[in-house]
């Protein structure tokens, strides 16, 4: 059996057993579509589109390179590193790149002599300042994410103090022995177990800290368990994948490649560091929405109750 075209219609035919299987699909398609907007996973979904989280990464990203990195730099100069290896030979290592990645990375940063003969004290304290907006911008997406209004000038110090921390922590770890005992990508595995406690402990109090005590800490666990294994799953990745991306970015494009990739790989911290805590909003909020809905419904079912029936008087 099939349909009859009409009017203007100069399609073919179409037989109606397929006319209705497409209906039918459509209509499981549709029904599926509006059980997963209304399921937890749905709704975080929602909540990263209204924190905008790509744009948002992209610019947390945008800050880390033009601002942190040549704050690195600069540190290395007042603050050197022991030993003759530079700065960006022992991040490198660090995040386990291969010994040709490591020296491909180097072009892209000055010599440690040429910035020493560079810097000023004031070019030192400009570009400290100038970092401030990395922090804050990590700030103000958790604020978002939490729906925590800012403090505005009483909440400035929080930022810094971040930063502060943030680079005497990488100073230390950048001092720390490397084992030479174990070769990759036991190496690698070691650390990652190792260091997963101290990332934890590092993701959870940046969130209670940049949130100025807003939230409370319980609150905030299921986006410090994301951060967490956001942050370890990347660097295992570093080891993998970085390495042969910078070789071959920077054999094809030069020093653009490697700032390429770099770039692309601080989207993805970025994305990480701020879509945690948007996680542990999003199922924070789904939780209370459920329970705001079971008791509506508990309300409403006592409501509805009839009363008890005394029987006939007599």
């Amino acid at each position: 059996m099939y349909t009859t075209g009409t009017g203007d219609d100069s399609g073919p035919p179409v037989p109606v057993p397929a006319q209705r299987r497409h209906q039918r699909v459509k209509a499981r398609l549709g029904d599926a579509r509006t059980r997963v907007e209304a399921s937890g996973v749905g709704h975080v979904q929602r909540r990263f589109v209204q924190a905008d989280l790509a744009n948002q990464a992209l610019i947390l990203a945008a800050l880390a390179f033009t601002l942190l990195v040549p704050v690195l730099v600069t540190l290395a100069a007042v603050l050197p590193l022991s030993g003759t290896s530079s700065l960006p030979a022992v991040v490198a290592g660090r995040l386990g790149l291969s010994e040709a990645a490591s020296k491909d990375l180097q072009q892209l940063f000055p010599q440690s002599s040429t910035v020493k003969g560079a810097y000023t004290t004031v070019g030192v304290a400009f570009t400290l300042v100038s970092a401030y907006a990395w922090p804050t911008a990590l700030q103000r997406g958790y604020e978002i994410a939490w729906g925590v209004d800012s403090r505005g000038w009483k909440g400035l110090w929080r930022p810094f103090v971040w930063l502060t921390a943030f680079l005497a922590a990488g100073a230390v770890l950048l001092e720390l022995p490397t084992s030479h005992v174990l070769s990759e990508p036991w190496r690698t595995l070691l650390m990652l177990l190792l260091g997963a406690p101290v990332v934890f402990a590092w993701a959870w109090w940046t969130q209670y800290f940049l949130l100025h005590g807003a939230v409370r800490w319980g609150l905030l666990l299921a986006g410090a368990v994301t951060m967490t294994a956001g942050l370890i799953v990347l660097r295992a990745a570093a080891g993998i994948f970085l390495s042969s991306g910078l070789v071959y970015n920077y054999r094809h494009y030069g020093p653009l490649g490697i700032v390429f990739l770099l770039l692309t790989w601080l989207v993805a911290v970025s994305v990480v560091m701020l879509g945690g805590p948007v996680f542990g909003a999003a199922l924070h909020e789904r939780r209370m929405l459920l329970s705001e809905a079971a008791a509506d419904a508990s309300s409403s079912g006592d409501a509805a109750a009839p009363e008890p029936d005394d029987g006939p008087d007599g």
